[in-house]
């Protein structure tokens, strides 16, 4: 702050000799200069420490319902918690990781979004419940698997925009230990009542802009057309 400040004053004291200009006036300006200066270094200030915390205060509106920064905030904290504990097994890890995805992401609905509007009417119930059930493992699965990769990477919630007046976008950025740019990554979060409360569930990922539900859809509906139902089942079981 200090050198700004000297910088401002020597430029003023050139303009005063040069031009002859009022004192007053160009110690008015000066000040209003400081002023902003102030006030644009400390709005950085507030914007970082509202990301440290990873709170939603600078972005929420009246459209975001109140219990969605506590189910973030410690659906984050819990998923890191696991992730960074030391004195777990990456056993235990895989399997408090997986009770964790179970709990929060709502496989019933994205199963039956991946068939596609079509797709899901050529089966019966009994297949639709079929898949859900082998779609499940086969996600759970898939996200257990990269908890072998985890070298440390941190999220960083950026904020939290209204779709409807049940489903937001969380934004968050993915930040690696080295030196590279921070992963994007947007979760679709959905309200639903429950037991006279309301109950929140992740619907979708997108990473870098792919959408998870989105990519299944296409690849699901293809063999589902293609090769039949016991194929994309055999599929899925194969990869789960």
């Amino acid at each position: 702050m200090l050198p700004i400040l000297m910088w401002l004053l020597d430029q003023h004291y050139i303009v005063l000799v040069k031009h002859r200009f009022n004192i007053l006036k160009i110690l008015n300006v000066l000040n209003l200069r400081i002023n902003e200066i102030k006030e644009d270094y400390m709005q950085k200030i507030i914007t970082g420490l509202f990301l440290l915390v990873m709170t939603f205060s600078a972005y929420s509106n009246e459209k975001v319902p109140a219990g969605l920064n506590s189910y973030v905030t410690n659906l984050v904290n819990e998923a890191s918690s696991i992730l960074n504990d030391s004195k777990l097994s990456e056993r235990v890890k895989i399997a408090q990781a997986r009770e964790l995805i179970s709990q929060n992401l709502d496989f019933d609905w994205m199963a039956k979004y991946t068939l596609g509007r079509n797709g899901i009417k050529t089966l019966s119930g009994g297949q639709v419940q079929e898949f859900i059930k082998v779609y499940s493992k086969y996600v759970t699965k898939s996200y257990t698997d990269l908890i072998k990769d985890y070298k440390g990477e941190q999220p960083k919630i950026v904020g939290v925009r209204p779709l409807s007046s049940t489903d937001f976008m969380v934004a968050m950025n993915i930040i690696s230990n080295k030196e590279q740019d921070p992963i994007k990554v947007e979760y679709l979060v959905r309200e639903m009542k429950g037991n006279g409360k309301d109950v929140f569930k992740v619907s979708d990922i997108i990473t870098e802009g792919v959408s998870l539900i989105g990519a299944q859809q296409d690849e699901f509906t293809d063999t589902l057309k293609n090769q039949g139902f016991e194929a994309l089942i055999q599929k899925l079981d194969s990869r789960s």
